[in-house]
């Protein structure tokens, strides 16, 4: 008799607390998102699977839902090959996941604080433009570029030699050349003007006064200032009086892809890293170059409403920053290819990999193993076409042949093939400028 009381009181408790569970459920918003979709966009694309690693190599906290999504094959853990996973289904290389879960508030947000990554810091000063290319009133003139040493191809037979120049994919407005410019005494506007073809800049002081910022809304001002702080500020702090003009147009660029996304990212790479310093301990002279600008943005000149445009930004070109249609195939009049300083004093401006034959046929193989190669592996890869942005024979290559193959020299070779092998920029730049060499 007291077993079978035991049973019923058991019994009732397991009711009770199923029914406060489900009570707790009704108190907190729900939301649906399918496997693979890590950073909860409603959209499966590399920026999942660029989160994923970072959670996977521990550079990224995660919440309980992140967790899940990011476990794509199924296994328990989170590792780099859930990472490649997700990208090959996001690039059309795999079929999308179709498993769907839904979450509650606290599965969404128990996860640890996300550290926040940090801008690379140069090692010496930046090269400034020379004194005869400081612009005149109105900024028409053009800096100077310099030169580029050749590359070297290593000694080592069997060997495949890659040197990329620039970081990132060189469209837009690339920072340290926004900083060269404007030590050169060239003003916000020029910078601008200059890095964005047949735009003008518009104030809009009737903007929200928080922006939804990874699910967290934050003063839109402060906002601003707390990534230009993480953006730019590391690569000046050794002499920000002389780049004042840089950080505000990092501002305005800020501001300008706020207003392009409606003041709401869940995505921070979509716009911009915040620093996670309060917005009181940021240096005054950062804080008064942006409110300098403030609400300031970014439109074509024949716009009719004004509509922001994406107003992108890199770290460092190579000589000359890159099209849109060049590197996406897409073309946009404001982001064509224009002339930059080059910053060669750089740590990131110069990469060479090396590659054995053998680990290169890995890497081709495991990108599309249908993929033919050629005895002779000096012919497995070449360069179709690039815009010569350094000189004749190096640009941002926009075709390459791999095998029997042609791919784009972005989403083809450089995040398709290369990235998704590797899983690290520092590991092999996702600059689509390159050279490529083959010691026999």
């Amino acid at each position: 008799m007291m077993k079978k009381k035991l049973i019923k009181l058991t019994a009732l408790l397991a009711a009770l607390v199923l029914m406060a569970q489900l009570f707790a459920l009704s108190a907190f918003a729900l939301k649906a998102a399918f496997l693979g979709d890590v950073n909860l966009d409603g959209a499966l694309d590399p920026g999942d699977a660029r989160l994923a690693l970072r959670i996977a190599i521990g550079l990224e906290g995660a919440s309980t839902a992140q967790k899940k999504l990011s476990d794509v094959d199924s296994d328990k853990e989170i590792t780099p090959a859930d990472a490649r996973l997700i990208l090959r289904a996001a690039v059309g290389l795999e079929a999308a996941f179709r498993i769907q879960f839904v979450f509650t508030d606290a599965e969404l947000n128990d996860g640890p604080e996300k550290p926040t990554p940090t801008q690379p810091t140069p090692s010496q000063p930046y090269p400034q433009v020379p004194d005869d290319s400081k612009p005149e009133q109105g900024g028409t003139q053009t800096p100077q570029t310099g030169t580029v040493p050749k590359p070297v191809a290593s000694t080592q037979s069997g060997t495949f030699t890659f040197v990329s120049y620039g970081w990132g994919d060189g469209v837009g407005m690339p920072q340290y050349g926004a900083v060269s410019l404007a030590k050169s005494g060239y003003s916000c506007e020029q910078i601008l003007k200059h890095y964005f073809t047949g735009v003008k800049i518009v104030t809009n002081t009737d903007y929200p006064e928080t922006t939804d910022y990874l699910g967290e809304y934050c003063n839109t001002d402060e906002l601003i200032a707390r990534m230009v702080y993480m953006e730019m500020y590391g690569i000046v702090d050794d002499n920000p009086s002389v780049a004042v003009e840089a950080l505000k147009a990092q501002a305005v660029c800020l501001f300008t892809l706020l207003k392009y996304h409606s003041f709401s990212t869940a995505n921070r790479y979509e716009i911009g890293v915040a620093s996670g310093k309060s917005y009181s301990s940021l240096p005054e002279i950062l804080k008064n170059a942006v409110r300098s600008v403030r609400g300031q943005y970014l439109t074509l000149e024949n716009s009719a409403n004004n509509a922001p445009i994406q107003a992108l930004y890199g770290a460092i070109s190579a000589g000359r920053t890159a099209s849109a249609k060049d590197v996406w195939g897409e073309d946009y009049p404001y982001l064509q290819s224009v002339s930059s300083p080059l910053t060669t004093d750089s740590p990131s401006f110069s990469n060479t990999f090396y590659f054995s034959k053998e680990q290169m046929r890995d890497i081709i193989k495991s990108y599309d193993s249908s993929i033919v190669l050629q005895d002779d592996p000096s012919q497995w890869i070449k360069i179709v076409s690039h815009s010569a942005s350094i000189d004749a024979d190096r640009g941002y290559v926009t075709k390459i042949q791999v095998g029997n193959k042609v791919l784009d020299g972005y989403f083809g070779f450089c995040d398709g093939m290369m990235r998704s092998y590797f899983w690290s920029t520092r590991y092999f730049n996702s600059s689509t400028c390159f050279c490529v060499m083959y010691t026999p």
